[in-house]
C-alpha cells in the first residue's frame, strides 16, 4: 500500500541534521587532489565550458564565489519523538507517536499537517495530518507478528511486539543527504524506501526484512481480546487474527479467528465494529476460557461452558480443557453426545457450585423426560475426567440439586471426585432391558466407562441404573448420608435393574449411616474384590446390614466389615414380595460378628460361601434356605468350629463333626428308586426306600 511520502522538514525539538559539505568538499572525499579554484576549473559542460559558465548560460546572476557558495545545502531537520499518542495535544509537522495502528496493535504516525494543531482524533483516523509507518500484515495463514518502531539519537529502530529485541533499521547518519539535501521516506508495498530531494527514491530496508517470525495463522493479534472486538475495525485484506485472550491478554482464552460470511450458530464468535463476523478456528479441543470462563470467586462459568459445548457439537465433537482452579456454576451444565469434559486432575481443577444455585451440575441433555423412560436416544460417548465436582451441600442447605445425572451410554468418567453433593452425587440410568438399543448400524457400544471414581459426603446416596454391560473398576462410595439418621430403605451405594450385564472391580462402599452399605438389584452382574465397610440398623428400621443382594444370576466375591455394635446382618438374599435372589453365587468374609451372617428372606436357589472371622454360640443365619442352595460356613476364633457347615445340599447337611439330614414331614416329591433315604418329623424315623416300599429304620 503506498503512503504519502515521509519528508523530515518539521521545525520541533528533534535533533537537527549536521550542515551539509560543499560539492567541493564531497570531491576531495572521493580522491581530488588541488584547490577549489582548480576544482572549479576541472568542472566542464557538455561544450568544454566551465561549470560556472553553464550556470551563467543558464541565468545564474552573480560571482564565481557566490556560485560557489550557492553549491552548499541546507541543514537537515531531524524528527521529533513525541512518544506515546496523547489525545488534547497539540502536535506539529514532523513530530512522531506510537498509537494503535489500522494494520497492527501499535504503529508510528510521523506528522505531515501544514503547522500545529490540537490532535481530537486518534492518528489512524486522521490520515491527512499523521502517515502510519509499520510492517503490514502477511497473507493469511503466514502473517508476521505486528512491527514497532521508534527513533533513538543515533537510530531508527524496530521490534516484534510485544516483547521483541530492539535493533537498528537504520543509522541516522546514514540518511543525511550527501550534499545537504533534506530526506525524503515512503513505504511502498515491498520496501521502505528514502531519496534525498529532488532525487530517485530507494530501497532502504525490504518488508520481508522486518516483518516478525512467521505466525502459525492470521495476523498477530497478542493486544486484542475477544470481550471488546465489537469496538475494533480490522482491515479488509485481514480476515484472520489469533487473539490474544478474552478479558485480557494471557488469560488462557487466545484463539485464531477467521472471517465467515454469516452468524455462526454457537458461542465460538465475535462480531467487529465492520459488521463482519469472526468464527473461532479449533479442531477436536477448545479451552473453556476462550468461550469467557474464569476461575474466580462468584463468577458464573455455566453460560461459557454450555457455549463450549455447543461450539464442539457443531464440529462433530471433541474435548472442553480445564485448566487448574476453581470454576463456579450458577446453572446447569448440560453434557452432550461426543463432548467430554477434561480437566487437569482431581483437585487441581474444580466444578464448584456457587453459592445461591439450588440446581443440577452437570446432566445430561433432555434428562427430564427420558429418565423414566426406555429411549434409546440419549446422550452418548461424552465424557467427564481429571477434575473434582464439589456441591458445597453445607453451605446450600436448601439445595437438592445433583452433582452428576446421567441418562445416557457410551460415556466415561475418569479420574473424578464427587463430593459434598446436595443430593446423591451421581445418577445414571440407561433403558431397562426391554430397550431396542442394540443395533451395530447406530450404536457400536452400549455400555459406560469408569475408573477412579470417588463418590462422597452425598446428602442422599448415589445409584449407578446402567447402562447395561458397563465396566467400573476403581470406584469409592463413601460417607453417603453422613452425620444423618438412618433412612428405611437408604444405602451407601445402590445398583439399579438397569445395570445388568456390568463387570465391577475393586468397588469399596463405606459409611455407617445408611440402613444398607450396599443394594443390589440387577441381573447377571460380576463384581469382585467388593470392600462392604459398616451400615446401621436403629429405631423403626425393619433391619439392615451389609449387602442386600435382590438380583440373580451374579457373580460376588468381596469382604464385609462391621466396626460397631449394631446389630446388622452380613447379607439378606431376597425381600418377600419384592424380589426372588436365585443362581448367585457369593463368597465374602465378614469381619466381626454380624447378629445375622445371612438371611435367607426370599432364596431361590443360590451358591453360598462365608467365612465369619469370629464365634457364636448359635448357627449364625436366618429365614428359610431354598432345597437347591449350597451353603459352605466357617468361623474364626474362640471355639471356632463348633458350628461350621461344610457344605449343605438340598436335604442334607454335612458339618465338621456330623452328618444331619433334614426333617421332613412328609415323603420326598422326587421320583422314588432304591436306596433313597429321608427323616420323617411325623415319624421320627429314618426311612429307606428299598424295593418298591418306604421301609422304617429304627
Amino acid at each position: 500500500m503506498m503512503v504519502p511520502n515521509i519528508t523530515s522538514t518539521g521545525t520541533g525539538g528533534g535533533i537537527p541534521g549536521q550542515r551539509g559539505k560543499s560539492a567541493y568538499e564531497v570531491a576531495v572525499d572521493n580522491g581530488f587532489d588541488g584547490s577549489v579554484v582548480e576544482w572549479l576549473a576541472s568542472l566542464e559542460g557538455h561544450d568544454g565550458a566551465s561549470a560556472y559558465a553553464v550556470a551563467v548560460a543558464e541565468g545564474f546572476d552573480g560571482s564565481q564565489a557566490e556560485w560557489i557558495e550557492s553549491l552548499k545545502g541546507e541543514a537537515g531537520v531531524g524528527l521529533t519523538n513525541r512518544g506515546a499518542f496523547v489525545l488534547g495535544s497539540s502536535y506539529s509537522p514532523s513530530d512522531y507517536v506510537f498509537a494503535p495502528g489500522n494494520s497492527s496493535p501499535t504503529s508510528m504516525f510521523i506528522c505531515q499537517a501544514s503547522g500545529p494543531f490540537v490532535a481530537s482524533v486518534a492518528p489512524a483516523a486522521d490520515p491527512d495530518r499523521w502517515v502510519e509507518f509499520s510492517a503490514p500484515a502477511g497473507a493469511d495463514g503466514s502473517d508476521g507478528k505486528s512491527v514497532e518502531l521508534r527513533k533513538t539519537s543515533t537510530a531508527i529502530q524496530w521490534r516484534q511486539v510485544p516483547d521483541g529485541n530492539w535493533a537498528d533499521l537504520v543509522l541516522l547518519a546514514d540518511l543525511e543527504g550527501t550534499d545537504g539535501k533534506s530526506v525524503e521516506l515512503q513505504k511502498t508495498s515491498t520496501a521502505i524506501q528514502w531519496r534525498q530531494t529532488g532525487g530517485v527514491f530507494a530501497d532502504l530496508v525490504t518488508l520481508a526484512d522486518i516483518t516478525g517470525t512467521s505466525g502459525r495463522d492470521g495476523i498477530d493479534g497478542a493486544q486484542y481480546v475477544v470481550s471488546t472486538m465489537s469496538t475494533v475495525t480490522l482491515p479488509s485484506a485481514v480476515t484472520a487474527i489469533r487473539a490474544g485472550g478474552y478479558y485480557t491478554p494471557g488469560d488462557g482464552g487466545a484463539a485464531l479467528y477467521k472471517v465467515v460470511a454469516s452468524q455462526p450458530a454457537h458461542g465460538g464468535k465475535f462480531q467487529t465494529a465492520d459488521s463482519r463476523w469472526w468464527e473461532l478456528q479449533a479442531s477436536g479441543e477448545v479451552w473453556a476460557q476462550q468461550f469467557g470462563a474464569k476461575p474466580e470467586a462468584g463468577f458464573n462459568n455455566s453460560p461459557a461452558i454450555n457455549a463450549a459445548t455447543d461450539f464442539l457439537v457443531s464440529k462433530d465433537g471433541g474435548y472442553i480443557k480445564y485448566g487448574p482452579g476453581v470454576y463456579e456454576l450458577g446453572a446447569e451444565v448440560t453434557l452432550k453426545s461426543r463432548v467430554v469434559h477434561s480437566g487437569v486432575g482431581r483437585r487441581v481443577t474444580w466444578l464448584r457450585r456457587k453459592d445461591g444455585y439450588l440446581g443440577d451440575l452437570l446432566k445430561t441433555q433432555d434428562f427430564d423426560t427420558l429418565w423414566t423412560g426406555d429411549s434409546a436416544n440419549g446422550p452418548n460417548r461424552f465424557g467427564i475426567e481429571h477434575m473434582t465436582i464439589h456441591g458445597r451441600k453445607d453451605q446450600n442447605p436448601t439445595s437438592t440439586g445433583w452433582n452428576i445425572r446421567i441418562y445416557g451410554r457410551a460415556y466415561h468418567i475418569r479420574d473424578v471426585d464427587s463430593e459434598y453433593c446436595c443430593n446423591g452425587g451421581y445418577y445414571s440410568r440407561w433403558g431397562s432391558v426391554a430397550a431396542a438399543w442394540d443395533n451395530d448400524t447406530t450404536d457400536s457400544a452400549g455400555e459406560c466407562f469408569i475408573d477412579e471414581f470417588f463418590v462422597q459426603f452425598s446428602r442422599q446416596w448415589p445409584i449407578f441404573d446402567g447402562p447395561h454391560d458397563s465396566q467400573i473398576g476403581r470406584m469409592l462410595v463413601s460417607m453417603s448420608r453422613h452425620f444423618m439418621d438412618a433412612l428405611q430403605g437408604s444405602s451407601t451405594f445402590e445398583i439399579g435393574p438397569r445395570a445388568s450385564g456390568s463387570q465391577f472391580a475393586q468397588l469399596h462402599c463405606w459409611g455407617d449411616s445408611p440402613e444398607w452399605c450396599l443394594t443390589q438389584y440387577a441381573q447377571a452382574i460380576s463384581i469382585s474384590d467388593l470392600i462392604l465397610d459398616d451400615a446401621r440398623a436403629g429405631t423403626g428400621l425393619t433391619g439392615g446390614g451389609l449387602l442386600k443382594m435382590l438380583g440373580s444370576d451374579c457373580f460376588i466375591q468381596g469382604r464385609g466389615v462391621q466396626w460397631g455394635n449394631d446389630n446388622i446382618k452380613g447379607i439378606q438374599l431376597g425381600q418377600p414380595g419384592t424380589a426372588t435372589a436365585q443362581r448367585n453365587r457369593i463368597t465374602m468374609l465378614l469381619t466381626s460378628v454380624p447378629a445375622v451372617a445371612i438371611d435367607f428372606s426370599d432364596d431361590g436357589g443360590n451358591d453360598i460361601d462365608l467365612t465369619v472371622t469370629a464365634y457364636s454360640s448359635t448357627l449364625n443365619w436366618t429365614g428359610t434356605r431354598h432345597a437347591t442352595t449350597t451353603f459352605k460356613y466357617a468361623e474364626r476364633g474362640s471355639g471356632a468350629g463348633a458350628n461350621d457347615i461344610f457344605s449343605k445340599f438340598g436335604a442334607l447337611q454335612v458339618t465338621r463333626q456330623s452328618l444331619r439330614i433334614e426333617p421332613r414331614s412328609s415323603t420326598p416329591t422326587d421320583t422314588w428308586e432304591d436306596g433313597l433315604l429321608y427323616y420323617d418329623s411325623s415319624l421320627k424315623k429314618l426311612r429307606l426306600y428299598n424295593n418298591g416300599v418306604w421301609v422304617n429304620l429304627g
